[in-house]
């Protein structure tokens, strides 16, 4: 091969110098995708056809507290959906509800009643135990499988003492989201046999439900909360008034709030 051909090859096989090198277009550069928020994935679940995913989505975004405003606020003016935007505006009035009446312990969702040795003589001298007489549905005690007739015996790995922790009160003064051990005495029938069973769960305490809420001593706060609550609610989400601010309710065909068919 002449050597001006074989001088020509090798100078194409030469990378160009850097002056020659064509610069990438900003407008090809595309920048990463976000990663959505958990409230960003809770938001965008509110749109879910499942029942049973938006339900655990509202619960949820009510936990986030405030923080969720801003999501809420963006969804409520995208969406064409009326069923969101009436979830969103019950989500944002319990939020609202909870910061206004400084409702902020945490809520295990028990009715109860403390029994010690004069009322069960099962109950060592000098202990309590609380009675669950009845579980609120959807809240922490559901959640984690306590039921009706259940002794819890011990908080935290500390048996319950008459002159120790007022259990009711200690649960009260946490926040929510606290995750708390909790010894179980429960009575059942096992191969046709009454046995007595001990154990021990976990449970992450809730808010208190605005519907609790009634008769409590905060009950004057919750009530000017509440009459504050629609003009708040329309100068920040609705300016529009796109949203009945009636409360909804089940028959409500535009607020599907019901499990229906395979949507469950």
């Amino acid at each position: 091969m002449p050597p001006a051909v074989i001088a020509s090859i090798c100078l194409l096989l030469l990378p160009p110098p850097a002056s020659a090198r064509v610069a990438p277009d900003p407008a090809d550069i595309r920048e990463p995708s976000p990663v959505p928020s958990e409230i960003d994935r809770l938001v965008a679940d509110l749109s879910s056809p499942r029942w049973s995913v938006r339900s655990a989505a509202t619960e949820a975004l009510v936990q986030q507290g405030e923080a969720a405003y801003d999501a809420l606020r963006a969804e409520f003016r995208r969406t064409r959906s009326y069923d969101v935007k009436r979830r969103i505006r019950s989500i944002v009035e319990q939020i609202f509800l909870y910061a206004e009446a400084s409702t902020r312990g945490g809520f295990l969702g028990i009715s109860n009643e403390r029994v010690d040795h004069s009322t069960l003589e099962r109950i060592p001298p000098g202990e309590y135990w609380v009675l669950v007489r009845s579980v609120v549905a959807d809240t922490a005690a559901e959640r984690a499988g306590l039921r009706t007739g259940d002794y819890v015996t011990s908080l935290n790995g500390e048996h319950l003492t008459v002159n120790g922790v007022d259990f009711v009160t200690w649960i009260g003064q946490q926040t929510p989201g606290t995750k708390v051990k909790l010894g179980i005495r429960r009575t059942e029938l096992q191969d046709q046999q009454i046995v007595d069973r001990e154990f021990q769960i976990e449970v992450e305490l809730g808010r208190r439900p605005v519907s609790r809420m009634v008769g409590d001593p905060r009950g004057r706060a919750m009530l000017d909360a509440r009459q504050r609550f629609p003009l708040w609610f329309q100068r920040e989400f609705d300016p529009g008034r796109t949203v009945d601010e009636s409360h909804a309710i089940v028959n409500d065909p535009a607020w599907t709030l019901q499990p229906t068919g395979a949507g469950k």
